[in-house]
């Protein structure tokens, strides 16, 4: 499993069921692989997988920030079979250090 792949596939672990903002997924990102992702990758794999339709946008009208109205990420259908497909891939090609770090994730 090459890099982005596995990047897309740890993003879409901490989004899990939850709606998140960019922000907490980095930081979840952070606190579960001990590594940091930049501003610029992070919205990069957010907005593709939005345009795919793997992800759904929302934007909180209660929530405003530096005068922008936060924007949540959440899992769409499809964006669920995604994240299955791509856990299944980890199986295949896993790496014992990824496999401990999904697990981490799994048990929050």
């Amino acid at each position: 499993m090459n890099k982005s792949n596995k990047r897309l596939l740890c993003i879409l672990e901490i989004i899990g069921n939850e709606s998140k903002h960019g922000y907490q997924i980095m930081l979840d990102y952070f606190n579960a692989y001990n590594e940091k992702i930049s501003t610029r990758t992070l919205y990069e794999v957010l907005y593709k997988q939005a345009d795919d339709g793997v992800l759904e946008v929302i934007e909180m009208n209660t929530n405003i920030v530096e005068g922008k109205k936060r924007r949540y990420y959440k899992l769409t259908p499809k964006g669920g079979k995604l994240l299955e497909i791509k856990r299944a891939e980890a199986e295949i090609y896993q790496e014992p250090t990824q496999s401990k770090k999904l697990k981490k994730i799994d048990n929050k």
